[in-house]
């Protein structure tokens, strides 16, 4: 039986160098405008599992989040499912084949969570930490990767594999798995004096001859300017883990950071001279001129600096790993106890709120140092203790970290500068050098002094400065009273059960008296109990140059934290220990079992355990406790794991994947009440089929089934995402939660069979892979069966092919393998079969060389019995295209029936005609159609449906429920001339109520796309109340937000279809083919965030008053494959978009429109009159419409629904060219009604064209905006 510790291993998370930003001095200071509207607006990100697997990942500020899988098609990898668990954690993806080596804890659940490595934002390589058994050799057991940085201290190394590289990386992992103690993420690591120095006691020191000298303290950060004045030659030695080509700081933190331990103040006749400005200085550069590094880069400097000489290590970074489990903590320990160096780190920006002290500050030989200001007042943003889960003492000590000027890197602008040579910050990242100065004072004073001395005696002197222990530490730095009486006490102490010895030392050459003295209280504030702290002695005399111990004992009178000092004090010194207690709740055991459907114990692929109660609710604990309790559950079938008295939910899953079964189970035990030992057993038996029927036949092209538990504050999800694989479901049935819900939720993308095939009077069901099969054998064929013989005459033949095989991947290799040799051969067709008893059809085979028909073992015994008795002939009818497509979401709010077989009732689906258009024949598209309950969560995978396009189709979507929320997607991909890769996507969100059974005819990608701000329909989910809650989208073409006069220009393309929409954040920001230039009069205003680099989009500052502005957009698309922008791998159509208003502006008074979010998510702001274009062509789906005829068609022109100070469009004209633009000619426009415009163009013979159509739209309204639009190539002519 396995124990599941509940002190599970925490994943290592982003790092942060740890300044406050300052504004930046700036000339012109609109560059000053900060994009902090972006939190909340939908994003998207391409991110590669280890697995080689892509995810293309949608974010929305309403809080839901799509994932749609695309599974890496290597040939050892049969039908890949994917396990999907969403937690608070975040969102994973689990391909079958990872869960083994997952399970065993080789591989890091990191490398599948999409939240975190959408986050990591790279789309090119994969960053792994890896951790070896033996020597390290990642050239011979992961021969794709690039060796970054080496730890030789924890016998790993961060390593990059290109994302292209990913699926043979994998199949390195899977083949040697032995030579692994651990794979995990590398995450990014980024970057987060007069008066002080007077301030911490260093001139006292200094004036007595103590000035750092002979003392080296390392600065493990962005490099240093070792030209500056204060610093030149100060290294002793230094290291390059960046792949830049030297240490030179071209970011200015590390340069900064070093001349507050160090820097002479030469350039400032001695007013910013450091701590310690005799010190010499290791500099290991980590981060690059970003200011962004890996962790493993982070963690080789570290292990580099203590190696290399340094008496103290200074980190001006951090994590938020707030217990001190990951592996920069752990490697702070083992270093400081291997090398003797004192680790010294900044407690982090995340104040004031408590327990967000960073890794690896959490360490427990770490010095971990918070901010102060000049009034020893507590920085608002100085991060607070204590340790998470045992409540360790954090940070130790405090020192200035609030507006302190240092030097400044030649060439940067970190901070405030001064002046050229130096720069004013704040941070902990400023407060921290100011104790590793303080270090290398008592280091030079002391030189036999240990790390541990070193930290015992600046925290055991500090200035009590009157604030929480677990936000000062034993309080602010004073290295001249720690120097002045080498009299050391511990710099904190935990206070478990029973005695707690206490150790205090005098290196004075006469004995010293101290009275002991203790003041702790509960978190909630309150002081405890007289008698609840007990000295074995009160007072104490320490011997000269000796040690004296004293016991403490604790008593918590009840559960959560506590905390305070102990002083050991005389008339003269008093020495400060910072002592915390956590008194952890009653835990009892509860232990899951799992048991197959012959009773059997069951290894489980994913299993959590639940608090129904979410967090604690004891104000005296701080510690939010993770609900969400993952189990490993193996061979063995049982897990046990401690928990708190409640109430628990248990989800697990299993699965079997062989060549009798494709099985998954979802298990669930809801609201279990546990108060003592408790076992909750999980029965395969006890499950019921889950499912959909039809009158037809049937193809699943895209299946995800999901089981929730949802209580407030809390949703975990478990799903299996089998695309188009067919898998027997199952469900463990549930009755309704009492509180909260357990539901599920079956999401199925149907069509009829594409495939109709018998052999003589045997009918088939085989299954295929749907895509390949349409696309390479559509039609009726009628083929005569013969056995497989590679030396045989195979032409013209279907060939039958049996397979011996004793696992399911040989029986897909030995099948793939046989079907190229039979298409090699001259084969029609191929129809494969495994001759184990009870076999079921091989899942997966590609129909990209030859037509391929799995079938079950019964049917292919069959047709041999048929092809020995004579001739056998098959008879295939193959559609080309589906006339019908499927796309149903059965939910069970709360709890699981026991019948969940559903027969698909099409009255209850609403029917649209469909027209997926195309400039290019033969492009692939990939449609996604999420449903998302309204009130329930907001999180769903998908594989996806491909197919091919143009193509027209009548959609069936449903059952109708006014709650659900269906949120859409079409992906349209091809590649260019050189085969790069070009791909774009269109969204929509729709309800549909109660009573629709038809909709108007839907048209994607009907050309043009061109620019403008989306329309939301009457049915998008933010107009009708049920479903309005949170789908928002960012008000473009907009002036206002937390700033009235800030105007957004429009962000996204449309086509023909309204409420149809792209989106720019496809590739992170608006795309580079697409600028926006704004004039008042001839005056051309720039962009107001001009002078931020991570700006997504721009935005313009506008006057206050009313004024009339021009605004130019450029659309270009590229014509080279790009993935998230219109390019012409995909498109030949609307290849640039020339668009021009004219309009007039005043500051907004009105709230957001309905379902649009304010730039900075201010409270007004309303939509610019701006007239918007729209039109209708009447195209067929190849975007053509034929030549030498009149045409006519519609064309709209409004200014958005939301819009102020426009008036209705009077006038509308159309201007077109049928020789790309050499020549123009008029058209006639007919005012319709709800701005709609007739419009009739006599189209000229085709001979007489180059093929396409050019227009040139101008409208006014009533109020004097205006808008002219050129649309090159806008459509096409046959």
């Amino acid at each position: 039986m396995e124990r599941t510790d509940f002190r599970l291993r925490r994943l290592l998370v982003v790092v942060a160098l740890l300044p406050v930003a300052l504004p930046l001095a700036a000339a012109n200071p609109v560059t000053a405008v900060p994009d902090t509207a972006l939190p909340r607006i939908q994003k998207h990100h391409q991110v590669t599992l280890l697995t080689g697997d892509r995810v293309d990942y949608i974010e929305s500020g309403d809080g839901s989040r799509a994932a749609r899988i695309d599974a890496d098609p290597a040939p050892d990898r049969p039908a890949v499912s994917f396990e999907t668990l969403s937690t608070p954690g975040g969102v994973f993806v689990f391909p079958s084949d990872a869960m083994p080596l997952v399970s065993a804890g080789i591989v890091d659940r990191s490398l599948f969570n999409v939240t975190k490595l959408a986050r990591e934002g790279d789309t090119e390589q994969l960053p792994l930490f890896v951790r070896y058994r033996n020597a390290m050799a990642a050239t011979a057991a992961l021969p794709q990767a690039v060796r970054r940085a080496v730890v030789p201290t924890l016998n790993g190394e961060g390593v990059r594999v290109a994302t292209a590289k990913a699926g043979e990386t994998w199949r390195s992992v899977k083949a040697r798995p032995g030579d692994f103690a651990g794979l995990s993420l590398d995450p990014k690591v980024r970057v987060s004096l007069d008066r002080s120095t007077e301030q911490v006691g260093a001139p006292v020191m200094w004036q007595s001859g103590v000035d750092g000298k002979g003392t080296t303290v390392a600065v493990v950060d962005t490099g240093i300017d070792a030209d500056h004045p204060d610093l030149k030659g100060k290294i002793v030695d230094s290291a390059n883990f960046t792949a830049e080509p030297d240490i030179a700081d071209t970011h200015g933190h590390g340069t900064h950071v070093a001349s507050i331990i160090a820097g002479t103040g030469l350039a400032s006749g001695g007013r910013y001279r450091g701590v310690a400005p005799a010190a010499s200085l290791l500099v290991a550069k980590v981060f690059d001129s970003s200011g962004e590094a890996s962790a493993a880069q982070v963690m080789a400097g570290m292990e580099w600096a203590a190696q290399h000489g340094a008496k103290v290590v200074n980190l001006s970074l951090g994590g938020p790993v707030p217990d001190g489990t990951d592996e920069m903590s752990e490697l702070v320990d083992t270093l400081t106890e291997r090398t003797g160096a004192l680790f010294v780190v900044a407690a982090g920006n995340s104040g004031p709120g408590a327990v967000s002290v960073d890794s690896p500050g959490v360490a427990a030989s770490a010095l971990t140092v918070g901010a102060v200001d000049r009034q020893d007042k507590l920085a608002g943003f100085s991060s607070r203790g204590p340790r998470g889960k045992d409540a360790l003492a954090k940070p130790e000590i405090v020192a200035p970290g609030v507006d302190i000027a240092a030097a400044r890197a030649a060439g940067t602008s970190m901070g405030r500068p001064v002046d050229e040579t130096y720069t004013a910050a704040s941070g902990t990242s400023m407060a921290t050098p100011h104790v590793s100065g303080a270090a290398a004072l008592l280091a030079q004073k002391y030189p036999q002094w240990s790390a541990s001395r070193l930290k015992d005696a600046l925290a055991g002197g500090a200035k009590d400065i009157g604030q929480d222990w677990y936000g000062q530490g034993t309080g602010r730095l004073d290295v001249a009273g720690v120097a002045a009486t080498p009299v050391f006490a511990p710099a904190s102490a935990n206070l478990g059960a029973g005695e707690q010895t206490l150790r205090y030392t005098n290196e004075t050459n006469a004995p010293v008296a101290l009275s002991l003295t203790a003041s702790i209280r509960s978190w909630t504030g309150k002081p405890v109990a007289p008698g609840a702290v007990r000295f074995s002695q009160n007072a104490i005399t320490v011997p000269a140059n000796g040690s004296t111990s004293v016991t403490v004992t604790f008593q918590a009178t009840d559960t959560g934290a506590y905390g305070g000092t102990i002083v050991a004090s005389n008339s003269t010194i008093a020495r400060r220990t910072t002592v915390s207690r956590y008194a952890p709740p009653e835990l009892v055991p509860v232990t899951v079992r799992v048991l197959d459907s012959a009773g059997q114990p069951r290894a489980a692929s994913l299993a959590a355990l639940m608090d129904d109660a979410g967090t604690s609710s004891n104000a005296n604990d701080p510690f939010r406790r993770d609900p969400v309790t993952f189990l490993t559950i193996g061979a063995s079938g049982t897990t046990t794991v401690d928990v708190p008295r409640g109430v628990y939910s248990v989800l697990a899953t299993t699965s079997q994947s062989d060549l009798t079964a494709r099985r998954w189970n979802a298990l669930s035990a809801s609201e279990v009440p546990v108060q003592g030992p408790t076992v909750i057993t999980l029965d395969e038996r006890a499950t019921v089929p889950v499912g959909v029927t039809g009158t037809v036949p049937l193809d699943q092209r895209d299946r995800t089934v999901m089981v929730r538990r949802v209580v407030p504050g809390l949703i975990t999800e478990f799903g299996l995402a089998a695309g188009a694989t067919s898998w027997q479901v199952r469900a463990t049935p549930a009755r309704a939660a009492k509180r909260g819900a357990i539901t599920s939720q079956d999401l199925q993308s149907l069509q009829p069979a594409a495939v109709q095939a018998s052999v003589g009077t045997v009918p088939l069901r085989p299954e295929y892979d749907a895509f390949g099969i349409a696309t390479k054998w559509p039609g009726t064929h009628e083929v005569g069966v013969t056995g497989y013989d590679p030396k045989a005459d195979m032409r013209g033949k279907a060939v039958l092919v049996p397979v011996q095989a004793s696992q399911a991947p040989a029986a897909f290799t030995a099948a793939t393998q046989a079907a190229n040799t039979a298409a090699a051969a001259g084969a029609t067709a191929v129809l494969v079969y495994v001759t184990t008893p009870g076999a079921v059809p091989i899942p997966g085979l590609s129909s990209d060389t030859v037509p391929v028909l799995a079938l079950t073992r019964d049917e292919g015994e069959q047709v041999s019995a048929m092809i020995s008795g004579g001739a056998a002939t098959l008879k295939a009818t193959v559609a080309a295209q589906p006339t019908e497509a499927y796309n149903v979401s059965y939910l069970n709010p709360n709890g699981i029936p026991a019948d969940s077989l559903r027969r698909l009732d099409r009255s209850a689906l609403v029917a649209v005609g469909t027209s997926y258009h195309a400039d290019k024949p033969g492009l692939t598209a990939q449609k996604t159609w999420y449903a998302v309950p309204t009130g329930l969560w907001k999180t769903q995978f998908l594989r996806g449906t491909r197919f091919t396009v143009p193509a027209t189709v009548r959609e069936l979507t449903g059952p109708v429920d006014d709650r659900t929320v269906w949120k859409r997607s079409l992906t349209q991909s091809g590649k260019d001339a050189l085969g790069r890769l070009g791909s774009l996507t269109m969204f929509q969100q729709n309800t549909y109520r109660q009573g629709e059974t038809t909709r108007p005819p839907e048209k994607w990608f009907a050309a043009p796309l061109h620019t403008g701000a989306v329309e939301l329909q009457p049915d998008h989910p933010a107009r009708y109340p049920a479903t309005a809650a949170g789908w928002q989208e960012i008000c473009s073409m907009c002036r206002g937000g937390a700033d009235p006069d800030l105007f957004v220009p429009p962000l996204q393309w449309g086509d023909s279809t309204p409420g149809h929409y792209t989106s720019p954040w496809q590739v992170g920001r608006h795309a580079a083919a697409s600028t926006t230039r704004l004039y008042a009069g001839d005056t051309e205003i720039p962009p107001a965030n001009s002078g931020d680099p991570t700006a997504l989009f721009p935005v313009y500052r506008l006057d206050p008053a009313l004024a009339r502005y021009r605004l130019q957009a450029v659309d270009t698309h590229p014509a080279a494959g790009q993935s998230g922008v219109p390019n012409g791998a995909v498109f030949r159509l609307a290849t640039m978009v020339d668009t021009v208003w004219s309009f007039q502006s005043r500051r907004a008074t009105a709230p957001p429109p309905t379902g649009f979010l304010c730039y900075g998510q201010g409270p007004t702001c309303s939509f610019q009159p701006l007239i918007q274009l729209g039109y209708d062509f009447g195209l067929d789906v190849a975007n053509q419409v034929q030549a030498g005829v009149s045409h006519t068609f519609t064309v709209t022109a409004a200014e958005h629904s939301g819009a102020r100070d426009g008036g209705p469009v009077v006038g509308v004209q159309l201007s077109y060219s049928t020789d790309d633009g050499v020549t123009w000619r008029q058209g006639t426009a007919t005012p319709q009604n709800n701005g709609r415009w007739s419009v009739t163009v006599p189209l000229p013979p085709l001979a007489d064209t180059n093929g396409y159509v050019w227009t040139r739209t101008e409208a006014r309204d009533s109020s004097g905006n205006t808008v002219t639009q050129t649309v090159r190539r806008a459509y096409a002519l046959k």
